[in-house]
């Protein structure tokens, strides 16, 4: 069936805008390595290709999610962000880049790329990769994206981390409040998700009331900081009312964070943090955090939040 032509206008201006965000890379890179064969400073300025598609795609509010528009140009600003300061630095300095802030750029760049290409999917499949209630990523592309990582932590060795986030008490909200009050409860909890994460990690909500985050570039450590962010998000939007207006349970969250090793099964990993996480529920609001030595060994701390 031939694609509908307005989408594949928007098709082709996204992969033109692509295109131009790698020949810039390609300038930026070899100008800092190497600035002696610099051609065209004018090259150095980052496209204005993807901002532009962007507000024109926001523009059909039907062309694009607002809340993935938003997420994407937040990732291409924290790309130039990091792209001027490396630059600035090595103008300075006359020095190349450290290999830290090189490589954090090189891992946002791909992560750009990856995204756009990414819409593109989306787009062509009307957005099935996406939650309609939440904005989230949905189960659809869970797989796709950690058996990535999983390939790119073998090749790379650039660790992940993955949580399990849930809602302690969504049956005593739902017949407390009723349904409409569970759904905006769940939209709550995936806008604090939203807030905690940074503009290259992943959530995906897997069932009502459980959600996944992908924390990319980050061990065991970084991993429990997104999570202390969410427990900050948390702390001012726990409340719950019923359909009167009358406060109900406070919501609580539990969450259980790992960090993978190269061969493990994404599903074997979900399943255990999901295991780990039923096996405290005589605890709510919880962070459990364990390390994954082996396939068969790993290490569980239970810590209050």
């Amino acid at each position: 069936m031939p694609l509908d032509y307005d989408l594949d206008t928007r098709l082709k201006e996204l992969l033109g805008a692509l295109d131009e965000y790698t020949e810039w890379y390609a300038h930026f890179v070899r100008e800092i390595f190497y600035p002696e064969t610099a051609e065209n400073n004018v090259r150095l300025l980052r496209p204005e290709s993807l901002r532009l598609w962007l507000s024109d795609a926001l523009e059909d509010k039907k062309a694009i999610p607002e809340e993935f528009a938003e997420r994407l140009a937040t990732l291409e600003s924290d790309l130039g962000t990091k792209a001027e300061s490396i630059l600035k630095t090595v103008k300075s300095t006359r020095e190349k880049p450290s290999f830290m802030d090189f490589d954090a750029l090189s891992v946002l760049f791909e992560e750009f790329t990856h995204n756009v290409r990414r819409l593109q999917q989306d787009l062509l499949r009307e957005n099935s990769g996406l939650d309609p209630m939440t904005g989230l990523r949905n189960t659809a592309s869970l797989d796709v994206d950690l058996r990535r990582e999983m390939e790119r932590l073998a090749r790379q060795g650039r660790p992940f981390s993955l949580a399990l986030v849930r809602i302690d008490n969504l049956d005593t909200i739902t017949e407390q409040a009723g349904a409409p009050r569970m759904e905006q409860v769940i939209r709550n909890v995936a806008d604090m998700i939203k807030k905690s994460l940074r503009s290259f990690d992943d959530a995906y909500r897997i069932t009502d009331n459980e959600f996944i985050l992908s924390l990319k570039q980050a061990d065991i450590r970084g991993g429990l900081r997104a999570l202390e962010r969410l427990r900050l998000e948390l702390e001012r939007k726990s409340v719950v009312y019923d359909e009167k207006g009358n406060k109900t349970n406070p919501m609580t969250l539990s969450c259980c964070v790992a960090e993978p090793v190269p061969g493990e099964r994404t599903q074997d990993l979900i399943d255990n943090l999901r295991a780990d996480l039923h096996g405290a529920d005589k605890n709510e609001n919880i962070i459990l955090e364990y390390h994954e030595m082996s396939p068969l060994q790993r290490f569980v701390r239970t810590s209050q939040t």
